[in-house]
């Protein structure tokens, strides 16, 4: 009998590495490691104190440049905090890009055949894993269109061509696209525009895609209580809209992984600060009255968002959590546990006072 149940558990851990082989996991956990930059009086935990059921880490990141040099995109500490990541038990991803869709653009050309020496980039960005072999996988970064995004008709195409090499060059990388929806819904938005991305030009090299659901409101007295990324509402974009155009790329639900934002947004565009941290607005409700917050109830309902339309979550950035047990919660990191009790059906409600605001 005990051997029975010891030959299941083995039979599904298997199923489970075999599900999330190919991504971040269920719950993902984005490290931003310079907390004190946005609130000199917090920091960021150390990576061995961060939550055990953080499935994955997720930095970010890297540039490409035309010169085909790869390099740290922001503080100096990165290596110190990358090699942290990588010295954990989790699998590490990395976002990669060039600066802008326009740069892509450069990179890819519209024309035929694809303008950029791939090899030599891929040769750059080789030099670069050489170095951190542990690496499981790349996000790829800044395809999405903006205002300035013009007809480019063998985008998707030379895209496939660039990630069939990089597939090539790296068989056994892990390699991710993040979609931030407030481009492709602005872009949509517009009078006159083009299908920026084919995703069926590409599904076949990109192994999953990151929708990042974030930023897409402005802070405004309606959503000081749940934030500026509703699920649903009158909100001029929410999480439904939004979807709806994901569905309409018919990217497979079983290749979407949803990112999430654990930081304040403040009102009329005041610099993120301390007051946009969680462990700020359970300390000093009255001082935090002018940011949009989410609650520990519709953080919940974005995890069971999550699990409805797609194979996982990312919270960026976990160390934008309460790491300091300031909301006097029944767990550490409330704002990820109520994602994750949302997305595993747990919903429990009410038990974060300070944490739902009112």
């Amino acid at each position: 009998m005990h051997f029975r149940f010891f030959f299941c558990s083995l039979i599904f851990s298997s199923l489970i590495s075999t599900i999330y082989a190919k991504g971040p996991g269920p719950s993902g956990c984005f490290y931003d490691g310079n907390v004190n930059a946005l609130c000199n009086r917090l920091s960021s935990p150390p990576v061995s104190s961060l939550p055990e059921k953080c499935s994955s880490f997720l930095y970010d990141g890297l540039t490409v440049d035309l010169n085909y040099n790869v390099y740290f995109s922001y503080d100096t500490n990165n290596k110190m905090q990358l090699q942290s990541l990588i010295n954990s038990s989790k699998p590490v991803f990395m976002y990669i890009g060039h600066v802008s869709r326009e740069e892509w653009t450069q990179v890819l050309g519209c024309g035929n055949p694809i303008k950029v020496n791939v090899d030599m980039e891929m040769e750059g960005i080789k030099a670069f894993l050489d170095d951190y072999p542990r690496i499981k996988g790349l996000i790829l970064y800044c395809l999405e269109p903006n205002e300035n995004t013009k007809d480019c008709p063998n985008f998707s195409h030379n895209l496939r061509v660039y990630l069939s090499v990089m597939k090539k060059k790296f068989p056994d990388l892990i390699i991710g696209m993040n979609i931030r929806l407030i481009g492709i819904l602005n872009y949509n938005a517009k009078p006159q525009k083009y299908e920026y991305l084919e995703i069926n030009d590409i599904d076949t090299f990109v192994d999953f895609y990151l929708a990042s659901y974030t930023e897409l409101n402005d802070c405004t007295d309606k959503l000081m209580i749940g934030g500026i990324n509703p699920v649903s509402g009158s909100a001029p974009n929410t999480l439904e809209k939004a979807q709806s155009l994901l569905n309409n790329m018919k990217i497979k639900k079983e290749k979407l992984i949803f990112k999430f934002n654990l930081i304040a947004e403040a009102k009329n565009s005041i610099d993120i600060d301390c007051t946009s941290m969680i462990s700020e607005i359970c300390l000093k409700a009255k001082g935090t009255s002018h940011v949009c917050a989410d609650t520990q109830n519709t953080l919940n309902s974005k995890g069971k968002f999550a699990k409805e339309n797609g194979e996982g979550f990312v919270v960026d950035s976990i160390d934008y959590d309460d790491t300091i047990f300031a909301c006097k919660c029944n767990t550490p990191y409330p704002g990820f546990q109520a994602i994750l009790d949302g997305f595993n059906s747990a919903h429990k409600e009410n038990v974060c006072h300070l944490f739902n605001r009112k």
